[in-house]
């Protein structure tokens, strides 16, 4: 497609189609661009329009430059008085462009009211999402730290029961720990200790 091509079906388009150079320069621009602001010629430089921030302009150019498929932006730039003049705008590469450098195509909408309006929301429903996120953050960071403490008192419990087995002496020491301070170290309500004589001492009479 050349660019006489692009004029012809940007044409009859209500808003602003630019085709601009990796550089910023504007290579052409439909009706509706330079009615939006007669500077949108061919040769423009968008740099020479922005509202004073070029590296952002020259990233969102880059960014627009990787893709074949619009990627949405935003455009800033200044009239012919000073007034910063907003735009959204969806950007990508030109494929079918053989020039010299690549190229990439812009559609404008000037941003009104509506826009600032849909701005907003986004900004308070991302600002929600947040909140959100945080709470749930919160709400795991209590849940692991409850955890911690019942597997901090758990260990204790058996670090206790492991040392009162240790120092027991006799079998009426293990059975009073194993009574009274097994059950918290295993979790339960009671324990008991069973005794079976001929599996503690083996038998001393000698086997038929």
């Amino acid at each position: 497609m050349t660019v006489g091509l692009f004029r012809a079906i940007t044409q009859p388009l209500p808003h602003p189609v630019l085709l601009c150079g990796a550089d910023g320069r504007v290579l052409a621009a439909n009706p509706a661009a330079i009615r939006c602001d007669d500077r949108l010629r061919p040769d423009t430089s968008l740099f020479d329009l922005q509202a004073d921030d070029t590296p952002r302009l020259r990233q969102q150019l880059t960014v627009w430059l990787r893709t074949g498929s619009p990627v949405p932006g935003v455009l800033v730039l200044k009239d012919a008085d000073g007034r910063t003049r907003r735009f959204r705008c969806h950007g990508a590469r030109a494929t079918w462009w053989d020039g010299p450098q690549p190229a990439l195509q812009l559609h404008l909408v000037e941003a009104g009211a509506s826009d600032r309006f849909v701005a907003l929301s986004q900004q308070v429903e991302a600002l929600n999402r947040e909140v959100a996120f945080r709470r749930a953050t919160e709400a795991d960071r209590a849940r692991l730290l409850a955890a911690e403490q019942a597997a901090r008192g758990q260990l204790q419990h058996l670090y206790d029961l492991t040392a009162a087995l240790a120092a027991a002496i006799t079998l009426a020491e293990v059975s009073r720990v194993v009574t009274e301070v097994a059950p918290a170290a295993l979790g339960a309500t009671a324990a008991e200790l069973y005794l079976h004589s001929a599996r503690l001492v083996p038998p001393l009479q000698p086997e038929d």
